[in-house]
């Protein structure tokens, strides 16, 4: 056998590795073709650029649409090659003033139009079929939403995985600033990397007054936070978010993959039970199908099940394969016709935390639960855990009328885990809560040990009626399940700024020492409460960085330099009867 080329074969061989390596020559592996950076021009003469993803065999084809502000080339490609090689035109469009696209960005502001006018250009390109499924997740799902709240025609459906719906629901809680997901994303949004947070005393920065000018005591700039702080332009971002009332409005189908520990959940969730609630009663409402596991933001993308603390087991396993192949079935059903083992299962795959197992049902919430009220009472006072406070199924009589304690926002109660901003991996997720619950700021209630399981599964919410002597101030309330060993685990929280209590949208003046009645937002869990555990009520005024600090002088968080210590009180009475209000899963 001949070892040795000629020279004409060896000159071949070398012409075509020059062409492999200049790109002109085709790699067979591909089953698709790219375009890079071609740019769509909105209406105001900004030029957006996508990234388009096409099978090579096939005329015209189906498409999935993709917006993200944190640069198409990263999780973008994965998801536009994923797809075109299994036969879908993909579009990864970078959003308005990120990477390759011009402009400038702002949270929310554009997304909606700019996602519509770009989904318009994609309908008239040869290669569109005229049927489009939108991609998203977390920041990007908010234009999917939007497209499908104005009924664009050519929208057939979506796969949102931890997104971005109810903004103001994320971004003002209660009628607070998240802080802790907010000022930390502004700085990585004008840096466009986690780098961005690199050498920056972050906790200063979160005590930094008045807030509104952190920035500027780093000699940064934000446009973010600019937003998110001013008056007159958070008032802009208010009213683009107002669309989200419009969201119960969507007919197309929809599956949400999100995770009880993630901060975007609440505002996911939102949006399912808002088209729930809407097209109860319709003779076809639209089809959701819903799965929610423990993961943080973020974790359902690398396989992980160790959240905070507490490792959920091979149950709560998920990674980008799976994710993407779960998004392939949907689609291929919806915008193929194809059978598809994802819409023939159950509609709702609930994680059971403490179970660490899945529960299917035809919604969330389960139609099998019911509510269960917790009364808050104590006879020598409930202040930290060495009070004794109580809380029960039963409203006591006797004892004291009402709980208080000193808030004092210079000292303010910290944050320890809970559904946080998953930047901050050391105070996420599952941890122990009796560090907080030594403190004199902290009222304490809890109950007596289970005589059996509990399954707690649905909207939590609390109910208080307290005073202050403030002139403004806040409220907090967190969930805990205290195991038999003492461990108080972290189940949820939730804040109420009492300017806002009856709307995030309208401050109302307090007077000092009127008694209010509040409601407490504390989201929703599938969690297991074992035999002999015991249930726990925290309440106190501050969750912080979660949340901003309020001065309790009636001016805004983000302004105020000067903060008042004011006593508030927590009544719990025949009159005044504070209590939880649970969902638990019917006995079966």
């Amino acid at each position: 056998m001949n070892l040795f080329f000629s020279k004409k074969q060896c000159f071949m061989i070398f012409f075509l590795f020059l062409l492999v390596l200049s790109g002109i020559f085709p790699d067979e592996h591909l089953t698709y073709l790219k375009n890079k950076d071609v740019m769509v021009e909105m209406s105001d003469g900004v030029r957006l650029a996508c990234d388009i993803y096409l099978p090579k065999k096939g005329r015209t084809f189906p498409v999935i649409f993709l917006r993200t502000p944190y640069d198409k080339n990263k999780l973008g490609a994965s998801v536009g090659a994923y797809f075109s090689q299994r036969g879908y035109a993909v579009v990864v469009q970078d959003c308005r003033g990120k990477f390759a696209s011009g402009g400038n960005f702002l949270p929310i502001i554009n997304e909606g139009k700019d996602a519509k006018e770009t989904l318009d250009w994609i309908g008239n390109q040869p290669w569109c079929n005229q049927r489009i499924g939108y991609w998203g997740s977390s920041y990007s799902s908010y234009s999917g939403f939007y497209l499908g709240a104005i009924k664009h025609p050519l929208l057939k459906t979506m796969v949102n995985i931890a997104g971005a719906g109810d903004m103001d629901q994320f971004l003002y809680p209660g009628g607070t600033l998240h802080l802790m997901a907010t000022l930390p994303w502004a700085l990585f949004s004008e840096g466009k990397s986690r780098n961005s947070l690199a050498n920056i005393d972050i906790r200063k920065l979160f005590f930094y007054a008045p807030l509104k000018e952190a920035f500027s005591s780093i000699n940064r700039t934000s446009d973010v936070w600019n937003m998110l702080t001013n008056p007159k332009l958070s008032g802009l971002l208010k009213e683009e978010i107002s669309i989200s009332s419009k969201f119960r409005e969507i007919n197309i189908p929809i599956f949400h993959i999100i995770g009880w520990n993630d901060m975007m959940y609440r505002s996911s969730l939102s949006v399912y039970q808002m088209i729930q609630q809407a097209s109860s009663g319709k003779e076809k409402p639209p089809f959701q199908k819903i799965i929610i596991g423990p993961w943080h933001h973020d974790q359902q993308w690398t396989g992980k099940t160790v959240v905070g603390e507490e490792d959920f087991g091979p149950a709560a396993r998920i990674d980008k394969q799976s994710i993407l192949q779960m998004s392939l079935q949907w689609f291929d059903y919806w915008l193929k016709g194809n059978d598809s083992p994802i819409v023939e299962e159950s509609p709702a795959k609930i994680f059971v935390m403490g179970k660490n197992d899945w529960r299917e049902a035809s919604c969330f919430p389960l139609p099998s639960t019911h509510r269960q009220y917790w009364y808050l009472s104590s006879r020598r006072g409930a202040r930290s855990i060495n009070g004794d406070g109580v809380l029960s199924l039963i409203q006591q009589k006797g004892g004291l009328d009402f709980d208080s304690y000193i808030f004092d926002p210079m000292d303010p109660v910290p944050t320890r885990g809970g559904v946080n901003f998953h930047f901050f991996r050391n105070n996420l997720g599952i941890m122990d809560q009796r560090s907080i619950e030594e403190r004199k700021d902290v009222l304490v209630y809890t109950s007596e040990p289970f005589p059996q399981d509990v399954e707690i599964i649905g909207p939590i919410k609390v109910v208080l009626f307290v005073s202050t002597q403030g002139k403004d101030t806040d409220f907090t309330a967190k969930l805990v399940e205290v195991r038999k060993d003492g461990y108080a685990r972290i189940i949820e929280d939730g804040i109420l700024r009492l300017g806002y209590r009856n709307s995030r949208r309208k401050f109302e003046p307090v007077e000092p020492g009127r008694i209010y009645k509040i409601t407490i937002d504390l989201g929703a869990t599938a969690i297991l409460l074992k035999r002999g555990h015991r249930l726990r009520l925290e309440v106190s005024s501050s969750n912080f960085p979660k949340y901003t600090r309020n001065p309790n002088t009636g001016e805004s968080p983000l302004e105020a330099s000067f903060f008042r210590k004011v006593r508030q009180k927590v009544f719990h009475n025949e009159k005044y009867p504070s209590h939880l209000i649970l969902t638990v899963l019917n006995k079966e």
